[in-house]
């Protein structure tokens, strides 16, 4: 299996400093990289905070803040003590008391009920809120805390007990409660990879059920094929040790080669719209954690 088109070249091209730290902290070009860091790091609101779509002068958003605390902390951005503290205290200012989080609520007139996906089609509800704690936002921001080895285990806890307590029957996740489309499996893997980071096991009955209810979503339905849905699948099944050559990942690996555009990059739904950088940057990111060969020739070295 092979790519077809250099994605790496997309995201320096089309991508913010987080896209571009994202990919280039697993590179050589250690020049690259520090002056993505940098400019990472000017976007940084006075209260801690990352704008919302990295764009300055709009409020702090909740998961642009806890992606730009984990891809710094991939990084190794060791030397910048301030920002660590600052975004952790923003974050935990903002924990709701059922231990999850919403969306920034100064950010609400930003956030759409419904969103029409592609055109044409029924709008769907949309996957954010700042009314109640949603599943994949606050899957990131415990991820982000675990990885940057934050000390307070009461605040971890209640964001486990919060993803815990919020699993499907199906053994999913949705976004949030009350949301009233299907079962997701973006969230479900956000929430699965954020609880093995939190420490629990992976032979628990809970990532045991996630796994069974995205096979169940690939064997019955045809969303799985969208490429955000489909790295999120083939993450998941990858977290829980599955192997690249397993039935259901080659399944997605091929899936996914398969929607990538010619410029390099892929749409969330259809290859027949354009590409999109924050898709293409969590793609990416899976194939360099996972699956190496896929990306290493597009990779910059310094």
């Amino acid at each position: 299996m092979k790519l077809k088109y250099d994605p790496v070249a997309y995201v320096r091209s089309n991508g913010q400093a987080y896209h571009k730290v994202v990919v280039l902290a697993k590179s050589n070009s250690s020049c690259n990289l520090a002056h993505s860091i940098k400019e990472l790091l000017s976007l940084q609101n006075v209260d801690g905070g990352w704008p919302f779509k990295w764009q300055k002068q709009m409020p702090s958003s909740i998961p642009f803040s806890a992606k730009a605390l984990n891809a710094l902390i991939r990084a190794k951005a060791n030397g910048e003590a301030e920002f660590f503290r600052k975004v952790t205290t923003f974050l935990l200012k903002h924990q709701n008391l059922d231990g999850g989080w919403a969306e920034n609520c100064a950010l609400e007139k930003y956030i759409p009920k419904t969103v029409e996906v592609l055109p044409g089609k029924l709008k769907e509800p949309y996957w954010s809120t700042t009314s109640r704690s949603v599943t994949w936002i606050t899957g990131i921001v415990l991820s982000a805390l675990t990885d940057s080895k934050f000390q307070n285990r009461q605040v971890i806890d209640k964001a486990v007990g919060f993803l815990v307590k919020n699993q499907l029957k199906n053994g999913g996740w949705i976004p949030y409660k009350g949301y009233t489309f299907r079962a997701d499996i973006s969230s479900t893997s956000t929430a699965v990879k954020a609880l093995l980071k939190a420490g629990l096991t992976g032979d628990s009955l809970i990532f045991r059920r996630a796994r069974e209810c995205i096979v169940k979503e690939v064997q019955e339905l045809e969303y799985w094929k969208e490429p955000i849905q489909a790295v999120a699948a083939l993450e998941t099944f990858l977290m829980l040790g599955d192997s690249v050559e397993s039935e259901y990942c080659k399944l997605l690996i091929e899936t996914l080669i398969s929607q990538q555009r010619p410029d390099g990059g892929w749409n969330p739904i259809s290859p027949k719209h354009p590409s999109e950088i924050s898709v293409t940057t969590e793609i990416l990111e899976v194939f360099i954690e996972y699956i190496p060969h896929l990306v290493e020739a597009y990779l910059p070295h310094a």
